[in-house]
């Protein structure tokens, strides 16, 4: 099941569920999620238990202020105290509807966090089909965070019994990360024999919860099943306040300073290593509030097509539940070693996953360096002749640009100093201001001396062209024109493309014409080119239907929600014309 950009426009066709086994659509889903999601708030307001979104669902709230349109989940964190008071009130006030699952449990989630589902449903998972009994049905994950010591080796200590946690209460998931070594499982195999198995796992818990919080300056997550420890460590301000924010018809909490959060955990390695860490706000939650994400953050952007899919092959019911879950258990599994089986099978998947990983891997190191070498004789023709640089034609800095996009040079360190600086240029000269942007910050932490001034000097320009770019977001007319009076001279894409939107404006259709058809022959690809002359055919030509196919192809050009968001008002404000 994959979603695209014009899928966001409706997303409650999409279905759910496995061929011949029945199903929902992604609305109907995330619509009895958001029930159970609205009893967790009641009780958590009532006894004043603090609660965050996490994971996939803070960025609905962030990027989409509500659920993620393809995801199939939800995730909450608390405290690991606030985690026993959540437990304890949901033992005197949780909804005959809903079961908590305590991780714990005999028949629990199966996994180091908890869960609360609705009864009387069914959501089948066939990697997790031996952690549920009959009736496993929508639910919600609950996480949890213990405090990190600041002394390093009790801190060690915590981490490798989280590890073992995992190794206990979910062996064939916890992949991704370290795993214990020989000595430490040979030893875990023995507390186990001696304490039994719930004993080893409240053992591992309270060694996790035993470090109080005023003596912590960091906090690690019991989700780190897939992915390295250390992108579960936080810093623990970021949980120190709950903010509440819109999120589909009502309000739910999430973490101070969430933008910067999520770019931690979900962008590329070397943003955390920060040449990247992108522009902070003074203010996230009000930047969350207000939608204000004129800067560039990566977070904002969403996944390609390709990408866009629930997490795993599952199946939905809720009035055939028995009868359904019977085929599904004897179609796939033997009933007596249902256990040993999906623990093999999920092994049996990771070698295969491991496998394949190699050889994509190996295939994009040829991809990437086929590309880069062609990069490379581009950059070659014109930096080997003064002359060359000065005759430049826009299609050679679209040239230039579109093979700098595609090598996604930014990854690199292959270029050097001026190479890099010309590619800046030329993004510039093109309006690829983001891909500039990391670029150019790249560069100043590859080659920091910057002898030349060269880097100051596009710095400028690139915060000239930032300004003016989100001027155009927030119809700042005034910094438009000041932008194309004092860049008359340069050849820069922006100042055309602003001239046409001047133009537009002004209700000189003609003239805004003649200017976006002008740019649409260098690229057809151009957010802006599409979006105005979608605009131009509904104003001026009274064509709807050829406006919407525009503002469709306008859809198509970019990934950044902002402008995806801006394009869908526009798409149903001409829709409510009709």
């Amino acid at each position: 099941m994959n979603f695209n950009n014009r899928d966001l426009l409706d997303n409650g066709n999409q279905m759910i569920g496995l061929e011949g086994f029945g199903g929902c659509t992604i609305r109907q889903y995330h619509l009895v999620i958001l029930e159970i999601l609205k009893e967790v708030d009641r009780i958590c307001r009532k006894h004043r238990i603090v609660y965050f979104l996490m994971y996939g669902s803070l960025i609905g709230a962030v990027r989409h202020r509500g659920f993620v349109p393809w995801d199939d989940d939800v995730d909450i964190i608390l405290t690991r105290d606030n985690f026993s008071r959540f437990q304890k009130a949901c033992k005197e006030e949780l909804s005959l509807e809903y079961d908590f699952v305590a991780h714990d449990e005999v028949n629990g989630s199966g996994y180091t966090f908890s869960r609360i589902r609705k009864r009387d449903t069914t959501y089948i998972v066939r990697s997790e089909i031996s952690k549920h009994g009959r009736h496993a049905g929508f639910y919600i994950d609950i996480m949890t965070l213990d405090y990190l010591s600041k002394n390093p080796f009790y801190c060690f200590i915590q981490k490798r019994s989280l590890l073992a946690l995992h190794r206990v209460i979910s062996p064939g998931f916890s992949q991704g990360w370290k795993h214990l070594n020989i000595a430490e499982s040979i030893l875990l195999k023995v507390v186990c024999i001696l304490l039994g198995k719930k004993r080893t796992i409240h053992l591992a818990e309270k060694i996790l919860g035993s470090v109080k919080e005023e003596k912590a300056e960091k906090v690690i997550s019991n989700c780190v099943a897939k992915t390295r420890m250390d992108f579960h460590i936080y810093d623990k301000i970021h949980f120190s306040k709950a903010y509440y924010v819109p999120f589909e018809d009502f309000s739910l909490p999430i973490p101070y300073m969430p933008i910067t959060l999520l770019n931690f955990n979900y962008c590329k390695d070397y943003l955390k290593k920060g040449i990247l860490l992108e522009y902070k706000y003074e203010d996230e939650y009000r930047a969350v509030l207000e939608g204000n994400f004129f800067y560039h953050n990566d977070i904002m952007y969403i996944p390609a097509n390709r990408s866009r899919q629930s997490h795993l092959e599952v199946f939905f019911d809720s009035e055939n539940a028995c009868e359904y879950y019977d085929q599904y258990y004897f179609k796939y599994f033997n009933k007596v070693k249902n256990d040993i089986y999906a623990i093999r099978e999920r092994r049996h998947n990771e070698k295969a996953a491991k496998y394949l990983k190699v050889m994509n891997e190996n295939s994009m190191i040829a991809k990437i360096s086929c590309c880069e070498l062609r990069y490379k004789k581009f950059l070659k023709e014109f930096l080997s002749d003064e002359t060359a640089i000065s005759n430049m034609e826009d299609k050679d800095f679209f040239r230039i640009s579109d093979a700098a996009v595609k090598l996604e040079v930014i990854e690199h360190k292959n270029l050097t100093e001026q190479e890099m600086l010309f590619t800046i240029w030329a993004l510039l000269k093109c309006s690829y201001l983001i891909i500039a942007a990391r670029l150019l910050k790249k560069t100043a932490v590859l080659y920091p001396e910057d002898i030349t001034k060269y880097q100051e000097k596009l710095r400028e320009v690139l915060n000239e062209q930032m300004d003016a770019y989100y001027a155009i977001f927030e119809h700042n007319f005034k910094c438009m024109e000041d932008f194309v009076a004092n860049h008359v001279q340069e050849e820069y894409l922006l100042v055309k493309c602003i001239k046409g939107i001047l133009a537009v404006e002004q209700d000189d259709y003609d003239k805004a014409e003649q200017v976006f058809h002008e740019m649409e022959l260098m690229d057809k690809k151009q957010l802006w080119v599409q979006y105005y002359l979608g605009i131009i055919e509904w104003k001026k030509n009274g064509d709807r239907n050829a406006a919407k196919d525009r503002l469709l192809c306008a859809l198509d050009t970019t990934n950044y929600m902002p402008f995806l968001q801006m394009i869908i008002d526009k798409l149903k404000e001409i829709e409510g014309q009709n």
